[in-house]
């Protein structure tokens, strides 16, 4: 059995898409072809979704159902490693997912882990957005939609989606913190990604592979684009299994692929840009993730100021 050494853990909406595609040209690193086979979020979990809201049912059956949860089937997914040093997967689920860190722990102890973290307030906001093109967001509007969130109910610990608690990063990384030693893991900004170069290099060597290696980065990945505002449409897409998805989009050229789902077949609208988070909304989360974001600047010793503004 061959398993990953290293797994990319989150967070979502920080770019791990575009890190995903730079560190797949690397000639020594193979990265899985389903990029999130969530595998370790999920594996040996019992599902119940009775309990929760219909959106919140639908959600996570549209989750499960594009996730890898048979150990056979995640292991196939390595079958195409040939003599790369890194092998690796991308899943930004397992950040949020608080066993998700012991079931690595148990299978690649001596793992390598990958973080990629952003304002919270962005990323909540742009969670949101992602929501609102699937047709997953609880309100049209985003303060709506915030305050539907009920931050300190862990009762539901699988109750999604979840804006504000997805982007309290101090007490995710805690849960790996726990199982694996500082040394096992790079956490990196959103930021970084914007001259993306030397934080390649950085991963490179952490990953002990040829750091001199130049990938194409000039292409960013899943960027906020039009949404999908038919209704029968948007259901059939979320139900449709990863997979399939996944063999279309090596049928179609990408621009192809992309204009059929949301033109032909969506009932395209425009373009939706990701604009800024609105700023009554930014004032309503600031306070909240305050302590959080002062906590994560020790535990990582980064400067993150900025993200208090």
């Amino acid at each position: 059995m061959l398993w990953p050494n290293f797994i990319i853990i989150g967070a979502a909406k920080c770019g791990t898409t575009s890190l995903y595609h730079y560190l797949k040209q690397h000639p020594q690193i193979y990265l899985s072809p389903v990029k999130e086979p969530r595998f370790f979020a999920f594996h040996g979990e019992a599902m119940e979704t009775s309990q929760y809201d219909r959106l919140s049912r639908a959600d996570l059956r549209s989750i499960l159902a594009d996730s890898i949860t048979n150990l056979e089937d995640y292991l196939a997914l390595f079958n195409g490693v040939k003599d790369e040093k890194a092998i690796g997967e991308a899943s930004p689920l397992y950040l949020y997912i608080p066993p998700a860190a012991a079931r690595i722990h148990r299978f690649i102890p001596h793992a390598k882990l990958l973080a990629v973290l952003r304002n919270p307030i962005d990323r909540t906001y742009s969670q949101f957005l992602m929501h609102w093109r699937n047709g997953r967001a609880p309100a049209k509007d985003f303060l709506r939609a915030i305050a539907l969130e009920k931050i300190h109910d862990e009762s539901r610990p699988w109750a999604l989606p979840r804006y504000i608690r997805g982007s309290f990063y101090d007490t995710q990384l805690q849960h790996f913190l726990k199982f694996f030693p500082a040394s096992q893991l790079r956490i990196f900004l959103y930021e970084d990604l914007q001259n993306p170069l030397p934080m390649l290099r950085e991963i490179f060597r952490f990953l002990e592979v040829d750091e001199n290696f130049q990938p194409d980065i000039s292409t960013r990945y899943n960027t906020a684009a039009a949404g999908m505002q038919n209704p029968l449409w948007r259901a059939v897409v979320n139900a449709t299994p990863v997979s399939i998805r996944h063999r279309l989009k090596h049928v179609l050229p990408p621009p192809v692929f992309r204009w059929y789902l949301a033109h032909r077949l969506g009932n395209y609208k425009g373009n939706i840009k990701a604009t800024s988070c609105p700023p009554e909304a930014r004032e309503k989360l600031r306070p909240i993730f305050r302590d959080h974001i002062l906590r994560l600047q020790d535990l990582i010793r980064r400067d993150l100021s900025a993200w208090l503004e």
